[in-house]
Order: structure tokens, then sequence, then C-alpha cells
């Protein structure tokens, strides 16, 4: 659910608050392994102007998916950064 209202606060603009709250969810252990998670934070970043950080988001996010079409759509976000 926090993971939710992180998204929805970044969608409504507030996006440093947005910010705050994923990397107040970072220190979970079940989000480390959660690619939602790592889109989230990927789309936080670039609407951020933080690139490099986005890549990053994005590159976790395809080391810890197992679904060939997730994998088709982060490699084409992971294409559009570069």
């Amino acid at each position: 659910m926090r993971l939710n209202q992180a998204v929805a606060l970044s969608m409504a603009g507030q996006v440093e608050q947005a910010a705050s709250a994923l990397e107040a969810l970072a220190v979970l252990k079940d989000m480390q392994s959660y690619v939602g998670f790592h889109l989230a934070r990927a789309e936080v970043f670039e609407r951020l102007g933080l690139s490099r950080d986005a890549k990053d988001a994005l590159g976790l996010a395809l080391e810890s998916t197992r679904n060939a079409a997730e994998a088709e759509f982060i490699r084409s976000k992971l294409g559009y950064l570069n």
C-alpha cells in the first residue's frame, strides 16, 4: 500500500515526496526483488532529472524480472534513457 501511495504522489506532481516515500521503502527486504518498486523508483528519478539513478533502478528491475514481456518493456525504457 505504501508503494501505491508513493506512485500516487508522483503522479500528482509531488515527486520529491514520492522519492522520500520510496527511499523509506528501500530498507524493506521484500522491495529489493520487487520489479514494481524498481520501476517506480526509475520513474521518480526520471521525473527529478536523475537519469543515471533512473537507469540504475531499471537495471535492478531487469535483474529482478523473470517475465519476458516485462524484461522487454524495461529494456525499451533503458533505451529511451540512453
